[in-house]
């Protein structure tokens, strides 16, 4: 990947006098060596991706002594305007990053831009991308200086002027298929869920998934070919059926490279669990692990995940108390890794397992977006403070009308209240929203079998398991509703492939 090689650079060109092998520091010729190997790393950068055009080749220049501990490297060729780095000879390792950053930004500006998103120069990246927007006269290298914009303020916390040049980017170029995905992502955090909704189903309809072209000209131009491109939106809309075949997809067609370059193996365990594959998730989740600038926080979450799917709270536990013991003076606050929503939910995992102080102390002044304020009524709830409960569900739901989870939620809290009719519509809606999550699907199932409809119970567990075909739970509800219906050899299979799961 681009950003893979970006890095590359930087270490290459932070070389030491030594590795330079100019045995004539003074002259011309020696330095050359310097020279091309700046130049090869540029090329080898420009083509990984056809976007950018290939550094020329006369790229040249000398190194002389001015005085008698003072160096100076001239630097030129057909896309550098000439330029002279003076330095004392201790600081030359600095000055030959400079050098070959100057030359990386002249004649490759919209990818120099990224390379400075990627090392955290966000400062730099937007007065840069500013600088040469206006100079660029081309499409694809707008779009890309505005993506780096939007991406160097999303990294300094201004999710609301990352929007702005996001959108934009998609103006100029509506097959910027990262534009969208990060679009998603800055409207989250600015609590915009429906805004989100609206630029994944754009993102949708744009890149024609879900069509036979899609499906069959894999890497054709309107395509986005990474797995993660409709992540976002598949979590908002719990299609965690969808986001696992999707990674596996660009695994099989990456040899298994796709998803550790494209960094989203937590969300793969993650995709897993939630759709109740739960052996694949825990070796999933084992690897991931084990991958560097993994967040605890998303760890903790997965676990407990895992822990609510294989009744196993052991291993949670233990990280619960570590949690609480390092956070016993004071609670962390949300960063750009792990948002209020997260720390919501680690507030739900501590309840559940007998620490409200810790709870209430991890809720303390989060915003109030949907998620956290499912995690708030759920807490009430499981408090028997049924009336403030309904309260904050029902705000959730009025956050984000669109949103899945939060009449999911909902309706498990008033089958819980023994109101099974108001339980089904939230249900239904959650299913309207979510149409392919497997647990509206399998609750309506559940109301349906208490009711004694078994035909519509079947009916519903059948098309759950498309979307969670390897959920035991799930197979043992279908079991029980073939068994009612009279159809024992149907029921015992499913028990059978149940107990295999």
């Amino acid at each position: 990947m681009l950003a893979d090689q970006i890095r590359s650079l930087q270490k290459d060109t932070r070389i030491t006098w030594p590795a330079a092998r100019i045995e004539d520091p003074w002259s011309a010729e020696a330095a050359a060596p310097l020279f091309t190997r700046i130049k090869n790393k540029l090329d080898a950068i420009a083509s990984t991706d056809d976007m950018f055009r290939a550094v020329p080749a006369s790229l040249s220049g000398f190194i002389q002594r001015k005085e008698a501990d003072h160096i100076e490297i001239y630097l030129r060729g057909d896309c550098v305007a000439a330029r002279t780095f003076s330095v004392s000879s201790a600081q030359l390792p600095g000055l030959l990053r400079s050098a070959a950053d100057y030359v990386y930004a002249q004649c490759q500006p919209t990818a120099y831009s990224v390379y400075l998103v990627e090392q955290g120069r966000f400062a730099e990246a937007i007065a840069f991308s500013q600088q040469h927007y206006g100079r660029a006269t081309h499409d694809p290298d707008r779009m890309h200086l505005l993506y780096s914009w939007a991406s160097a303020l999303a990294g300094m916390g201004d999710s609301s002027g990352a929007a702005d040049k996001y959108w934009a980017a998609i103006q100029i170029t509506p097959d910027s298929w990262g534009s969208y995905t990060a679009l998603i992502d800055s409207e989250i955090e600015l609590g915009h869920y429906e805004r989100a909704l609206e630029v994944g189903e754009l993102l949708e309809r744009r890149s024609h998934r879900g069509s036979w072209l899609y499906a069959h000209l894999r890497r054709s131009w309107f395509r986005p070919t990474r797995p993660d491109t409709f992540m976002p939106l598949d979590q908002l809309r719990q299609d965690w059926y969808g986001l696992v075949r999707s990674i596996e997809a660009e695994l099989a067609a990456t040899a298994g490279a796709g998803v550790h370059l494209s960094g989203i193996d937590m969300a793969y365990a993650q995709g897993l669990v939630l759709a109740h594959e739960r052996r694949a998730a825990q070796i999933r989740f084992q690897i991931a692990t084990t991958m560097p600038g993994v967040s605890p926080i998303d760890a903790l979450l997965i676990e407990g995940d895992l822990a609510h799917e294989t009744g196993d709270t052991t291993q949670l536990r233990k990280r619960l108390a570590a949690l609480r013991e390092m956070w016993q003076h004071q609670v962390p606050s949300a960063n750009a890794q792990n948002g209020d929503e997260d720390f919501c939910a680690v507030a739900e995992l501590f309840n559940e397992n007998g620490d409200a102080l810790m709870a209430d102390r991890l809720l303390g002044g989060r915003r109030n977006s949907p998620g956290c304020l499912d995690s708030k009524a759920q807490i009430e709830a499981s408090r028997n403070h049924r009336a403030h409960a309904r309260s904050l569900f029902e705000s959730a739901i009025d956050a984000a009308p669109r949103l899945p989870e939060p009449h999911y939620r909902y309706g498990l809290f008033l089958v819980s209240n023994q109101e099974a009719a108001r339980a089904r519509r939230e249900f239904e809606l959650a299913h309207v929203y979510g149409p392919h999550w497997a647990e509206p699907l399998k609750s309506l199932g559940d109301l349906d079998l208490q009711a004694g409809d078994e035909a519509a119970a079947i009916e519903n567990y059948n098309e759950a398991i498309r979307y969670a075909p390897k959920w035991p739970g799930l197979h043992r509800q279908l079991g029980v509703a073939f068994s009612r219906a009279g159809r024992r050899r149907e029921s015992q299979m499913q028990m059978q492939l149940a107990s295999g799961l």
